[in-house]
């Protein structure tokens, strides 16, 4: 199976991986679940995403491949926790959420400017 992403579909994680993502998220904000991530909304989301941005910003500066790779996990699951977040604020699904970033990285990716060689 590809992983890569279909240019009219969201992107294609392997389906263990996005499951457990789901499932562990599903976990945490169940109403038994952990009373810190239940109070969390999106502009505390926010700052979370931001602060991880920053600790990559500096795994990076360091030169440390491990350290980035593990900042952009936490990255992906601040991203991830928005999502969850954002459907049960409108009710927009977690897939059809997704679809934005998927579009958006898409463009980035095909149009960004380079230098010319």
């Amino acid at each position: 199976m590809s992983t890569r992403p279909d240019a009219h579909d969201a992107p294609r994680l392997p389906d263990a991986a996005l499951a457990r993502l789901w499932r562990t998220l599903d976990r945490l904000l169940a109403p038994d679940g952990c009373p810190w991530d239940r109070e969390q909304r999106l502009p505390d989301l926010a700052r979370h995403l931001i602060d991880e941005g920053h600790e990559w910003l500096e795994a990076c500066e360091q030169d440390d491949p491990a350290g980035t790779v593990a900042e952009l996990g936490g990255a992906d699951g601040e991203h991830a926790a928005e999502l969850a977040a954002a459907e049960d604020a409108d009710g927009a699904s977690r897939r059809q959420r997704m679809r934005g970033p998927a579009h958006r990285i898409a463009l980035t990716r095909a149009f960004r400017r380079r230098p010319p060689s």
